[in-house]
């Protein structure tokens, strides 16, 4: 008689543990998915599939280009463009309201490149006051670089080439 109840109380045993088990598999598994929104593709509540945030590895041009269609996407780049709206001293409620928008935006797309760019090139703009202040100084520290690195490179291939007719 004892072996039965030891078995039974076993068997239950086994079935509370199966069930707990189970639930540690879905726990981690949704665990799992949420930690997957760093990926190149996060798909939010709606099920639509969000782009991840470009990072910025170097080459201006093409995360310039890659980041630009981001923030379109997002409706950001027109604060790249013209900057915050700063309402006048007398202004009406509604371009209050435009400001404030404005200002929450910016926060918004700054967040967006502030995840873009690595903290030690974030070190060196100086700039960071605006989402428009952190492209620019982007722009102004990296893209002349690739246009000054293929000249160079250009000056190489023909300096190579003129060492091989020798």
């Amino acid at each position: 008689m004892i072996p039965i109840i030891w078995y039974q109380s076993s068997s239950r045993g086994l079935n509370r543990n199966r069930s707990f088990l189970r639930y540690r598999k879905e726990r981690e598994r949704r665990k799992n998915e949420k930690e997957n929104d760093q990926g190149s593709m996060a798909e939010n509540s709606n099920g639509f599939i969000q782009p991840s945030i470009p990072r910025f590895d170097g080459h201006y041009d093409h995360w310039s280009m890659l980041m630009e269609n981001f923030l379109r996407s997002k409706e950001f780049w027109g604060l790249i463009e013209e900057g915050v709206f700063v309402p006048p001293a007398n202004a009406t409620a509604e371009q209050l309201k435009k400001g404030e928008d404005s200002k929450l935006k910016d926060f918004k797309a700054k967040n967006y490149l502030f995840q873009a760019i690595d903290r030690t090139i974030m070190e060196t703009i100086m700039n960071k006051e605006s989402a428009k202040g952190i492209w620019d100084s982007m722009k102004q520290k990296y893209q002349g670089s690739t246009k000054v690195k293929r000249a160079h490179l250009q000056a190489l291939r023909k300096e190579f080439e003129l060492l091989g007719m020798k």
